[in-house]
């Protein structure tokens, strides 16, 4: 495992800042920490990182907003969760803002409906590259693969609840992966 680092408040807040920066919905930002955290200042594992992220999807609200909250508590305690939410969500929450005031006066114009038509298949692209990043170290066996494909088929073909799928496919998986004795589910 990487040796990991501690940061600064601020570098804390500049390094959440420039990931909630980024555009493409929750997997371009979930893409994004993975970069930030993991990759660039090693503040959490991968195998921590995929843990936080499996948790939190789990949890009630926003999966970003609870992986946030973790890395920035296990970075400063609750300061580091407070400025984590801060930092990630101001940005968001700024061109939101912006979008909102803008949106009556553009409403019925043409650059609203180009705006639509480009955007869309954009932010399509950024998900599936998002996917494939991500999964690339998911998919390290093949019980993970055939939960992932349960996953989707329950939930997209089913019509499951997706935190009845996640509970339950969670509890399976983890009591599977015990009884071969395999502590790491990424492994």
């Amino acid at each position: 495992m990487k040796e990991e680092k501690e940061l600064s408040h601020k570098d804390l807040f500049a390094a959440f800042l420039k990931t909630g920066s980024v555009f493409g919905g929750g997997l371009g930002v979930l893409s994004s920490l993975r970069e930030q955290f993991v990759k660039n200042l090693k503040i959490v594992g991968d195998d921590e990182f995929m843990a936080i992220w499996g948790i939190a999807r789990i949890v009630p609200g926003g999966t970003i907003g609870a992986i946030a909250i973790a890395i920035g508590y296990k970075s400063k305690k609750l300061l580091g969760s407070i400025i984590a939410i801060i930092a990630l969500t101001l940005p968001g929450f700024t061109v939101a803002l912006l979008l909102s005031i803008l949106y009556l006066p553009l409403k019925g114009t043409p650059f609203f409906t180009y705006m639509n038509d480009a955007v869309l298949p954009a932010a399509l692209g950024l998900i599936v590259l998002a996917i494939i990043n991500l999964g690339k170290d998911v998919f390290t066996s093949k019980l993970l693969i055939i939960f992932s494909i349960s996953s989707f088929v329950a939930s997209f073909f089913l019509n499951l609840n997706t935190t009845l799928v996640l509970l339950v496919g969670g509890a399976i998986a983890a009591g599977i992966l015990m009884r071969k004795g395999k502590k790491n589910v990424v492994a």
